[in-house]
């Protein structure tokens, strides 16, 4: 019996499709999914009531908060699916795209003030702090200049 079993196990591992995704941490998705179920506790917990008494509903701010975390996922999936050197050839146009969006704050009409600093542009029910996502198109831009310029960073000074 054993050994029908064991001959036919070769034959489902053959037919089994390929992952979608196969090379992902799973330890990193884990942390991942632990902080973020710690963040909807923690703004569930501390904006509860004031949600329902300035709002009505008492859930706005976890409803909300579920969205981004969707968004999020989804915007990684799609990200996690481009090329690698597609992201290293698109480092300068990245960079001055998070230039762009620093500089677009400034024009009037276009950055919005919130608590007297005017760092936010409105995109409909949504306030995007322009500086978050320059950062992390300043750092994907740096790293294609690493692997573009490695050796000149590790043997010189000026490379660094």
């Amino acid at each position: 019996m054993t050994e029908a079993i064991l001959r036919f196990l070769p034959v489902v591992a053959e037919r089994r499709k390929p992952a979608i995704w196969p090379n992902l941490d799973h330890a990193l998705l884990a942390a991942i999914a632990v902080l973020a179920a710690l963040g909807i506790v923690m703004v569930t917990s501390a904006s509860i009531s004031i949600a329902d008494r300035h709002l009505g509903a008492p859930l706005y701010y976890l409803q909300r908060q579920l969205l981004f975390i969707a968004v999020g996922t989804l915007l990684a999936a799609v990200v996690l699916h481009v090329r690698m050197d597609t992201w290293e050839r698109s480092g300068p146009a990245v960079l001055l795209f998070a230039y762009f969006l620093l500089v677009l704050v400034l024009i009037p009409g276009v950055g919005r003030e919130v608590n007297g600093a005017v760092r936010w542009i409105s995109i409909g029910p949504f306030n995007l702090q322009v500086s978050e996502p320059a950062k992390l198109l300043f750092m994907l831009y740096i790293a294609g200049y690493l692997v573009r310029r490695a050796d000149s960073v590790r043997t010189t000074m000026t490379g660094f």
